[in-house]
């Protein structure tokens, strides 16, 4: 939305709110933002979109605001100063930690302009456990993916191995404080995510970059199954969660399409949360996180991979003996019926 337009749906909402009749006149809205009745009649719209219940008056060729409907929709707040004031503030979390994918300058100039400083004190992001993303690899990727060429760029995936990557650059994607860049990679011949601070020596192309994704398989690729491991295969897992994490969970959406049962076992009271799951990594470290009141349940792999999770920590950190020992007995607790 360009700039002009906000500021002509700011202040056409701001005379209906604050005139003493809640209305504003087309020929008002036209001769103070310069602009068309066409114009006028798409920021109308926008503005019943969101939510105001604005109608246009053809007696007095007048808009006006019906305040008995908005009151049961939405505040009589301005609705745009929220929304700008919670993107404000979430930028200017990630302009805090070096992690904002444009100049800091931008984003003053735009709290100046909207006049948002009484807003934007309301609201807070706090940013924690993340990687650093160097500018010149938003700025190089930015271009590419805008302007249909290939970004080239090394890359050190998790185990230390560096290798040279060219890829179709499709969308950059947050998740977990950390940003990430869904791609296609022409080596792969499948869409890939590259962790940004991961990437060195970026650059863009010559070469256009042959457009191999769709949109809708780009957005499958993303929702098809939970965390920001992806992949061809999708497995149906299910955990368990008892007392604490139990009443923590109830209140968590994992994925859109997770399911949710409770149940009682040996060890109490139980809630069930089955989801997809393209890797057994995140979704098992998400699952210790919540030990000892947590299990995976199915299926035999994952728990497999949960269990040896567990042992491999034991035998890490305690002495040999103590091991041995806690392994037996975590074994016999970890065996169905048992857990």
């Amino acid at each position: 939305m360009a700039k002009e337009r906000i500021e002509r749906i700011f202040f056409i909402l701001n005379e209906i709110v604050d005139s003493r009749t809640h209305s504003v006149k087309t020929a008002k809205i036209r001769e103070c933002c310069e602009c068309s009745e066409r114009q006028v009649r798409r920021d109308i719209e926008t503005l019943k979109n969101m939510g105001y219940d604005i109608e246009y008056n053809p007696q007095k060729r007048a808009y006006l605001l019906d305040l008995q409907k908005i009151s049961k929709k939405i505040p009589l707040l301005n609705n745009l100063n929220l929304c700008f004031a919670l993107f404000y503030n979430f930028s200017q979390t990630l302009a805090g930690v070096n992690l904002l994918p444009f100049e800091k300058k931008v984003l003053e100039n735009f709290i100046s302009d909207f006049q948002l400083n009484h807003y934007a004190k309301y609201f807070r992001f706090e940013q924690t456990c993340y990687d650093l993303v160097k500018p010149e690899v938003f700025k190089c990727c930015y271009q590419a993916m805008t302007g249909g060429k290939k970004f080239e760029f090394c890359y050190i995936n998790q185990n230390g191995k560096k290798s040279r990557r060219a890829v179709n650059p499709l969308q950059f994607y947050y998740y977990l404080n950390n940003w990430y860049l869904l791609a296609y990679d022409f080596k792969e011949s499948e869409i890939r995510q590259f962790k940004l601070s991961r990437i060195s020596e970026p650059e863009v192309s010559g070469e256009r970059a042959v457009q191999c994704v769709a949109d809708l398989e780009l957005e499958d690729y993303i929702k098809k199954s939970f965390g920001i491991y992806k992949g061809k295969k999708i497995y149906q897992v299910k955990v368990r969660f008892y007392r604490k994490a139990r009443n923590i969970v109830r209140h968590q959406v994992w994925h859109q399409q997770q399911n949710v049962r409770e149940g009682r076992s040996a060890r109490g009271k139980y809630l069930e949360l089955e989801l997809p799951v393209s890797s057994y990594e995140e979704i098992c470290a998400r699952i210790l996180s919540f030990a000892p009141d947590a299990e995976a349940v199915s299926p035999r792999e994952f728990r497999s991979y949960w269990k040896n999770c567990l042992l491999n920590t034991l035998s890490r950190y305690l002495p040999a003996s103590a091991a041995i020992k806690n392994s037996v007995a975590g074994k016999r607790a970890l065996q169905p019926g048992n857990a």
